[in-house]
C-alpha cells in the first residue's frame, strides 16, 4: 500500500485545520526565481520556453508550481524548494486536490538521465526514465518506467521494454514502445487505464494496486484514454490501419494513413472523422461527451449524436454538470496549431484567437453562447446550485473569476474554483505578482 510520507501527512493535517473560507497569503515566490525558463533547444531543433502555472490544493492547503533558474526548473511547494532539475513538468493533483506530484529528471551523462516522481514534496527513487505521472485518489502515483534507458546521439531515447508502476506495485515488462501517454484514474481511485505496446500493436492496459490486465483488442496506436468516475467504463482514442496523421498530411510511400476511431467499452462509438479527444463521462458514467475533428474544423458531440456538426476552429474538453443535465465547452475562432488541438488542459489563451463559452442542455441539441469574444477562458466549473457556473475570463492581460454577476479582482493567474457545499461562497487560488493567495468571494 502506498503511504503518505510523514512530513507530507503533518503538512496536510496543518493545512486542513485552516479555515478554507478565509483569505490568506499562502506563499511568496522567491525573488531570485523566474516565471519562465531561458530558451532551450528541443530534440527536434526548435527553441521552446516553459512557463509557470500554479496549482492550488483543496481548501488552499498547498500551492505547487515550477519556477525557473535559467533553463533549469525548480520544483516548489509554497516557498520550499524541493529540487532543481534539467527537466520538470507542471505539477498534477489527484481528483480531490489533496495530493500533488511532479515528474522531474536530470541529465547525468551525455547518454544517461535520472528521473523521479516527486509526490507530496518527497522525491522518490531514481529511474533511468519515467513517463508522465498521474495521481489517483489518496495520492497513489502511476507512471511508466523504462529500465536501462539511454539517450542516443540524435537526442531520442533508445527503445527497450517498459513496466507500469501503480503505487508500490511494479508491473511486468512490455514491448519497446516509449509510452508518453498520461494514465487516467477513475475518480474513486479503484482503477487506472493506460496503453502498452505488444507485438508491434497497442492495447489498453487496466490496472490497480494489485494487478494489471492487457486488453485483447489491439490497434496501430492508442492516442489517449479515459475512464468513468466509478471505473466501470473505459474509452480510448485510437488509430488503426496505419500511422496517425493530421488532415492533409501525406503518408510515407507505401503506407496508408491510419483511421481514427473512438472506442468506448470495446465498441466503436464514432468513426469516419479525422481525430478525437478522449471523452468525458458524466458523474454516473452513463453518458459521455467528446471533441472531434473533421477536416480543419472541430466540434463537440454526445454519445447519442449521429451526425455531429464541426463548425469551430478549436474546441476544448467538455465539462458536465453534476447531474448530467448540461455540458459546457470552450471554442475558439482563429489559427490553432495542429499539435494543440487535443491537448488535455483547462486554460485556453492563444495569440490571434478569440474564445467563447458555450452550453448544451441535455436532452436537446440547442447550444447557448454564455460568453463570446474573450482573450482567454479557463477553469469552467459547475457549482452545487442549479445553473450555477464559474469560469475565469481574460481581458487586458489579466484573469478574473466570474460566477453569475460576481466578478473577482484581476490577477496574473487564477486556478480552478472550489464552491462551498451550499453554493453561497467560492474560493480559488490566485497569483498577483510574486504573491500566491487563497481568495474567497461571497456569491449573490
Amino acid at each position: 500500500m502506498w503511504r503518505l510520507p510523514l512530513g507530507a501527512a503533518l503538512l496536510a493535517f496543518w493545512a486542513s485545520a485552516q479555515d478554507p473560507w478565509s483569505e490568506r497569503l499562502l506563499a511568496t515566490v522567491p525573488a531570485n526565481l523566474a516565471f519562465e525558463s531561458a530558451p532551450v533547444t528541443a530534440p527536434d531543433g526548435r527553441y521552446q520556453v516553459e512557463y509557470t502555472r500554479c496549482v492550488f490544493g483543496r481548501d488552499g492547503r498547498f500551492v505547487v508550481y515550477c519556477a525557473y533558474r535559467g533553463a533549469r526548473g525548480v520544483a516548489m511547494v509554497g516557498e520550499r524548494i524541493v529540487g532543481e532539475f534539467d527537466y520538470l513538468h507542471d505539477p498534477v493533483v489527484d481528483v480531490l486536490r489533496e495530493h500533488h506530484a511532479f515528474r522531474a529528471g536530470n541529465r547525468i551523462r551525455p547518454n544517461q538521465e535520472r528521473w523521479h516522481a516527486i509526490v507530496d514534496g518527497e522525491t522518490g527513487p531514481a529511474y533511468d526514465w519515467i513517463g508522465v505521472v498521474s495521481l489517483g485518489r489518496g495520492g497513489v502515483p502511476a507512471f511508466w518506467e523504462q529500465p536501462g534507458a539511454k539517450v542516443q546521439s540524435d537526442g531520442a531515447y533508445s527503445r527497450s521494454p517498459q513496466q507500469f508502476h501503480v503505487g508500490a506495485r511494479t508491473g511486468k515488462k512490455h514491448d519497446d514502445g516509449l509510452s508518453l501517454l498520461l494514465a487516467a484514474w477513475s475518480a474513486d481511485g479503484t482503477r487506472v487505464v493506460t496503453a502498452a505496446e505488444h507485438g508491434g500493436t497497442w492495447s489498453l492496459l487496466i490496472a490497480d494496486a494489485k494487478a494489471e490486465r492487457l486488453d485483447k483488442k489491439s490497434f496501430a496506436f492508442v492516442q489517449d484514454v479515459a475512464i468513468a468516475p466509478d471505473g466501470k467504463r473505459v474509452a480510448a482514442t485510437v488509430v488503426e490501419g496505419g500511422p496517425p496523421l493530421d488532415p492533409g498530411e501525406p503518408p510515407l510511400p507505401g503506407e496508408d494513413a491510419g483511421k481514427h476511431l473512438l472506442i468506448v467499452d470495446g465498441d466503436r462509438l464514432a468513426d469516419g472523422l479525422d481525430g478525437f479527444a478522449p471523452p468525458v463521462f458524466t458523474g454516473n458514467g452513463k453518458r459521455c461527451a467528446y471533441v472531434f475533428l473533421r477536416g480543419e474544423k472541430m466540434g463537440v458531440a454526445l454519445d447519442s449524436d449521429k451526425q455531429p456538426r464541426a463548425e469551430h476552429d478549436f474546441a476544448g474538453q467538455p465539462v458536465w454538470s453534476p447531474a448530467g443535465a448540461a455540458v459546457c465547452f470552450v471554442t475558439a475562432a482563429g489559427s490553432v496549431e495542429p499539435s494543440a488541438r487535443f491537448e488535455a488542459r483547462d486554460v485556453y489563451a492563444m495569440a490571434g484567437s478569440t474564445f467563447a463559452l458555450r452550453q448544451r442542455r441535455v436532452p436537446g441539441d440547442k447550444v447557448e453562447t454564455i460568453v463570446d469574444r474573450c482573450a482567454g477562458l479557463a477553469h469552467v466549473t459547475f457549482g452545487p446550485l442549479p445553473q450555477q457556473l464559474a469560469y475565469a475570463k481574460k481581458a487586458d492581460g489579466q484573469w478574473r473569476l466570474v460566477v453569475g454577476d460576481t466578478v473577482s479582482d484581476p490577477f496574473d493567474e487564477v486556478d480552478k474554483p472550489q464552491f462551498r457545499d451550499d453554493g453561497k461562497m467560492v474560493a480559488f487560488g490566485a497569483r498577483k505578482g510574486r504573491e500566491l493567495w487563497w481568495k474567497v468571494m461571497a456569491l449573490r
